[in-house]
């Protein structure tokens, strides 16, 4: 096929992840990073996924994948103008 027209399309949804993070101390109030870095830790493509780690500031903690709700709000937007 010979290209003609190229159009550049985005599609954009917003899924939710849900994670529960146990510790064995209250997290600091500045804890964004700890949250984050224990987050990445489990694996989203497998519901129940669990790794343990400590903190910084000393917290031991254990995070889990609970599960994902799936957006049904897809936006989709595009230019029109040939490339």
């Amino acid at each position: 096929m010979k290209t003609k027209y190229k159009y550049n399309v985005t599609e954009q949804t917003v899924d939710v992840r849900n994670f529960t993070i146990e510790t064995d101390k209250p997290l600091q109030d500045d804890c964004h990073e700890d949250i984050v870095d224990a987050i990445c830790m489990v694996s989203i493509t497998k519901e129940g996924d669990t790794e343990t780690g400590t903190t910084d500031d000393g917290v031991n903690f254990k995070v889990t994948y609970d599960d994902t709700d799936y957006g049904d709000d897809s936006q989709v937007d595009w230019d029109m103008s040939t490339l």
